[in-house]
């Protein structure tokens, strides 16, 4: 019912704010109950496994990888990704609320820092839309963003894995980190804001929207340097290790913005 209802999303008579409401907490509920549980609890029975059977480690790696990849190919992440289709669809058209843009954004940030995130490179592409959505027409809550993708980076001690599927564009040019691509196409939304609504004087704000949306994405790559710092003077051994989450990704993000750089589909990479 969500997906049908998020498909019929340009309906200005259908998305009320009390419908939009009830389709982004159901959306929440789908994303994690029926797409990072399952994610959950393979891992967790494998980790348990690993202490009682007498398999070898390379033979139960194998047994979850497969069953991880079932989950990852299962119904209810192609279900999923439908939905987030569509939500980018509303997030562009409508003007949301605080609490409903706060919901989306832990929603679609949520898969790019869970345990077995590898293995959802789908939704993860599908969310991305949704994210920049976000921050190109809704400008106030970017800082909210870039605080949520600031707590997984630190959280998340994989940030330097060689694990690059996202495909860059034109086919032959490589890939990069799923992680730097939603970054970069989070730059992009604020390099690239959203034209003048309908009615408009055309070309009114002209360099001064270039002018802010540059410092927009300055201000997003600054923030990241400064935690990183603010990380390694610190005297607690905790805040030094986010410190080194930041720095891993940060090595990894630049690479990747090399690679994106110059390319037609990436212009904020030159940032």
């Amino acid at each position: 019912a969500d997906k049908e209802v998020m498909r019929a999303g340009g309906g200005a008579g259908l998305c009320t704010e009390a419908m939009i409401s009830t389709c982004t907490s159901l959306m929440d509920h789908f994303v994690r109950r029926l797409v990072l549980a399952p994610l959950d609890e393979v891992l967790a029975r494998h980790a348990k496994q690993a202490g009682e059977t007498g398999k070898g480690k390379r033979a139960l790696e194998k047994e979850q990888d497969a069953e991880l990849r079932e989950v990852y190919s299962s119904d209810c992440c192609a279900a999923a990704c439908q939905c987030l289709h569509h939500l980018a669809d509303i997030v562009l058209i409508h003007h949301l609320q605080d609490a409903e843009l706060l919901r989306i954004t832990q929603m679609c940030t949520a898969p790019f820092f869970h345990e077995g995130a590898e293995h959802l490179h789908m939704v993860q592409s599908c969310a991305m839309p949704v994210l920049q959505a976000v921050c190109a027409t809704h400008g106030t809550h970017r800082d909210n963003v870039m605080r949520e993708v600031f707590a997984g980076v630190a959280s998340w001690h994989k940030v330097d894995r060689k694990d690059r599927c996202f495909e860059l564009l034109p086919v032959g040019k490589g890939h990069i980190q799923m992680l730097s691509a939603l970054v970069l196409s989070l730059l992009q939304s604020c390099h690239r804001p959203p034209p003048p609504p309908r009615g408009a004087v055309a070309g009114g704000a002209g360099d001064g929207g270039d002018r802010a949306a540059l410092a927009a994405a300055v201000g997003f790559v600054t923030q990241f340097a400064v935690k990183f710092g603010e990380s390694e003077k610190s005297s607690k051994k905790a805040e030094r290790d986010h410190g080194s989450a930041y720095f891993s990704f940060l090595r990894e993000f630049a690479r990747d913005a090399r690679s994106a750089c110059g390319l037609p589909e990436w212009p904020a990479a030159t940032l």
